[in-house]
């Protein structure tokens, strides 16, 4: 059983046309909590919208929400036994962005980023009594990704990691793992 759930979403876009509307920046962020007080987490949705008069199920886009709302959110989170972490890519600062137009190119290298960052701090807040150390990874819903092409790239990843300086630790992370409550999962979890 793994130890630690990680809801994975992103902001900004992967283009690099500025002048016709792409994000200067590319976010990739992570919310990691133990496996026994994820239900505290979905709660903390929960108790979001409520107070901010929302429908259930309402999606919840700090971009939207007035200072106030955003007030609330951060507080919510702050009381919260959740990680965060975030990888944050200023397009135009990018040398070669070439290297970057093949689809889903900036996507899948910001996720091995994200996911190497993720799994130390898995790692490094194991506990011996608290299932086996993974993380059951969970990608908000992009409709035009394949999430198999992900899964794929990780496990290329992994097959390269003794021979490059890739440092996912492949115990927290799995991307061989199929079935959705195995390990990795691209379940809507930026949509609720």
């Amino acid at each position: 059983m793994h130890s630690f759930v990680v809801y994975v979403d992103e902001a900004g876009d992967e283009g690099f046309a500025f002048s016709r509307g792409s994000s200067e920046w590319f976010v990739l962020s992570a919310v990691v909590t133990r496996r026994q007080s994820d239900l505290e987490t979905v709660k903390l949705v929960d108790r979001v919208r409520s107070r901010l008069n929302k429908p259930p199920r309402a999606n919840l886009h700090f971009r939207d929400m007035r200072h106030q709302q955003r007030l609330v959110l951060v507080e919510e989170i702050s009381k919260a036994r959740l990680r965060a972490v975030s990888v944050l890519v200023h397009k135009p600062s990018i040398q070669e962005p070439e290297n970057f137009t093949e689809r889903f190119r900036l996507y899948f290298y910001s996720a091995r980023l994200l996911l190497e960052r993720t799994s130390w701090l898995c790692r490094d807040r194991r506990r011996a009594d608290d299932g086996d150390g993974s993380a059951k990874i969970l990608f908000s819903n992009r409709s035009s990704m394949s999430y198999e092409e992900l899964r794929e790239y990780l496990r290329h990843l992994e097959r390269l990691s003794s021979a490059q300086d890739i440092r996912i630790d492949w115990t927290v992370v799995r991307p061989a793992a199929r079935a959705p409550d195995d390990g990795f999962a691209d379940r809507g979890c930026g949509r609720q």
